[in-house]
């Protein structure tokens, strides 16, 4: 399995705890918190895994393209790390 499948993974289990957040009863608090915390956690070592791993690699590969609004696929990279850490915070 690739990085890129190990994120798409990931962002299929994000999307289920947040579906499972939503059906959660807001008077089952305790449910609440454990799905929250898992979700939390989960979140954040994926933000790790993606800023260490991937960010990096896919950034060393825009290396000498030329395809991005300011001409290079550098900045259209960094535009997209910005607006994934828009989401996330």
């Amino acid at each position: 399995m690739d990085i890129t499948q190990l994120i798409l993974d990931d962002h299929a289990e994000q999307r289920r705890l947040f579906s499972l957040i939503e059906q959660i009863d807001a008077k089952e608090v305790e449910a609440l918190e454990a799905v929250w915390g898992r979700l939390s956690a989960f979140l954040d070592a994926h933000a790790e895994a993606e800023e260490q791993h991937f960010y990096p690699a896919l950034l060393k590969l825009g290396e000498g393209a030329n395809d991005a609004e300011d001409g290079t696929v550098e900045g259209e990279t960094e535009d997209a790390i910005e607006d994934h850490n828009k989401l996330r915070d």
